[in-house]
């Protein structure tokens, strides 16, 4: 097991280097679409080849140790996904022309949680529930948002003003700053997906609230 940490530990700084490499790409104007992608390919394998550690390093770990871990990991993992959706958006951005996107302003304008929400075209109320980032939610609100938005024929553009509509909490939190844009659309939904529904998360969320739900046996 300390092989497998040692062998964490040296991916996890080699990911925090391409992190780093992968923001200053994405400040400088002049960052081609040939940079980005070789970035993006990069960070990718290496998020990849840490999660496979982490998959090993689990079958090792106490189960008291196990929460910890796996939510320390979960979030590391986080930030790749998040610069990755990040990247994808810019890479998009560049085929597609749209660099001139700006990210969705504050305004007076507020959603079904009460947060301010992006300027764009006026939006019908379609009846769904507000997704805050639960993980159980998560595939219930998908399915609903994918019948009643995403497989419908509005631009991408049209589509992302929807979800950003519908969303709360640490769901809103995961894409604020993305251009509500065409171009962004697709990495905000991967960013959505890979964060909020890891199925192994989504089990250890269950098994947590089993185990506190179990009845306390008096001695």
């Amino acid at each position: 097991m300390n092989r497998l940490k040692t062998k964490r530990s040296a991916r996890q700084a080699h990911n925090t280097k391409l992190l780093q490499e992968a923001r200053s790409l994405l400040s400088d104007p002049t960052a081609d679409k040939p940079k980005l992608t070789s970035i993006y390919d990069r960070l990718s394998a290496s998020k990849n080849k840490l999660s496979k550690i982490n998959d090993a390093l689990e079958e090792h770990l106490a189960e008291q140790e196990f929460e910890a871990e796996y939510v320390a990991a979960a979030e590391y993992n986080n930030k790749a996904i998040s610069m990755l959706a990040e990247i994808l958006c810019n890479i998009d951005g560049l085929r597609d022309g749209d660099s001139t996107a700006a990210a969705a302003p504050q305004n007076g304008n507020t959603s079904p949680s009460g947060g301010p929400t992006a300027i764009g075209p006026r939006l019908p109320n379609l009846g769904m529930q507000t997704f805050r980032g639960d993980i159980h939610e998560r595939s219930a609100f998908w399915e609903q948002f994918e019948q009643t938005v995403h497989l419908n024929n509005a631009t991408s553009a049209t589509t992302f003003f929807y979800l950003c509509h519908y969303l709360a909490g640490e769901a809103a939190a995961a894409i604020c700053g993305f251009p509500t844009s065409e171009a962004c659309y697709a990495g905000a939904i991967e960013l959505l997906k890979e964060s909020f529904g890891d199925q192994k998360r989504i089990e250890q969320h269950h098994l947590s609230s089993a185990l506190r739900n179990l009845p306390h046996i008096k001695s």
